[in-house]
């Protein structure tokens, strides 16, 4: 035994002097913090157009992008549209109430972050400005898409990624992706959270939790229902899927640019590579924008306070006994009911509610105080 660890440490011995050796004679690679880039995208916006932003804006303003997950909407959101959507007719009053919950609710037919990608300051020493007036910078890629991201069987993955423009609030350097929360009604009430959560505790939460977003002033791809360009990358095959489908397009092996003219069901798409320049054109920030860069957020029921709540608050009635409450200084859609009777969706004279308030609804209430 003894005779084994002599061999074993003299073994070390010849190891650690090979490299020592080794080291004083070249470079030993792989222990600097240079790595070779693999692909490099180029993106673009008008000089004229950042001239229309405070200085100050300006100055946080950075290329970007996010790679794509599986939009998921709330259960609240789902319910409510897909008992307008499947029903048998479709009403104006129908279609005045599915307008107003796409105001509320997230698009389900929208894109929605699952990890930031690698970003670059708009304005700095290596920008380029065209004749035509475009400021230019690239996105240097030293790695592969994460795992995390690409979506499907090991013989044929996909990634998909919104190219953004954002302002970097924290002055981080990163693409911070928020989770909004639920209005703050905790002097009175206490959240329920999604009714099919099991998870969710009845009990006072804390907003450490919740990660506040950038703010967003373009993106390439916001809805599958619109026009838009994506960065693509796929790995082995190409499987048409309901994950951001194309509507029968192929993007090409590796990294792509790819065009998106009309909605998925009938999409003409053009595959471009990464080095042509991608033009993205600024916008005014919105909650709707900003999707691109929020997580989904679950839909919040509450209890009507006695009292009435804070007046920042945006409300709106989507019935006698519902209350839609949001958070306009939020940089994420959010959403919350307050209800005066707790029943599902398809069991509006339901006889175990945690509460009915019909017959006494608070005096603050605005929606015809209630309906029995």
């Amino acid at each position: 035994m003894n005779h084994d660890w002599t061999f074993i440490k003299g073994v070390l011995f010849v190891l650690i002097s090979a490299i020592s050796f080794s080291s004083c004679q070249q470079k030993i690679y792989g222990l600097d913090n240079q790595l070779t880039p693999l692909a490099e995208l180029k993106l673009s916006v008008l000089q004229s157009d950042l001239e229309q932003l405070p200085i100050e804006t300006r100055s946080r303003l950075r290329f970007g992008l996010v790679w794509l997950g599986i939009n998921i909407p709330s259960t609240w959101c789902a319910e409510r549209l897909s008992s307008i959507l499947l029903g048998e007719a479709f009403s104006s009053v129908e279609f005045a109430e599915l307008t107003q919950l796409s105001e509320l609710c997230r698009n389900p037919l929208g894109v929605a972050p699952i990890l930031a990608g690698p970003s670059v300051a708009l304005e700095d020493a290596s920008s380029v400005i065209s004749e035509d007036g475009l400021i230019t910078q690239s996105i240097v890629f030293t790695a592969l898409p994460p795992s995390e991201v690409l979506i499907g069987t090991p013989d044929a993955r996909i990634a998909y990624a919104s190219l953004v423009i954002f302002e970097d609030l924290n002055d981080n350097g990163i693409l911070d992706i928020g989770q909004s929360h639920p209005p703050i009604f905790w002097d009175e009430l206490e959240p329920r959270g999604n009714r099919n959560d099991d998870s969710v505790k009845e009990s006072r939460f804390s907003f450490d939790d919740y990660d506040s977003a950038d703010q967003l002033y373009s993106s390439s791809f916001n809805s599958l229902l619109d026009s838009h360009q994506r960065l693509v990358f796929r790995e082995g095959r190409f499987n048409e899927s309901y994950f951001y489908p194309l509507g029968g397009c192929t993007p090409p092996p590796g990294f792509s640019y790819l065009k998106v003219d009309g909605d998925f069901q009938e999409a003409n798409c053009t595959a471009s590579p990464i080095n042509e320049s991608i033009v993205l054109t600024l916008t005014k920030p919105s909650l709707s924008l900003q999707e691109a860069i929020c997580a989904p957020a679950d839909v919040w029921l509450f209890q009507p306070p006695i009292n009435e709540p804070d007046s920042h608050y945006q409300y709106t009635c989507l019935s006698p006994n519902e209350l839609a409450a949001s958070d306009p200084e939020q940089n994420c859609k959010n959403l919350s009911i307050i209800q005066l009777v707790d029943c599902p969706i398809n069991e509006p004279n339901c006889n175990d509610a945690e509460w009915d308030l019909r017959d006494q609804a608070p005096e603050w209430w605005p929606c015809d105080k209630g309906t029995p």
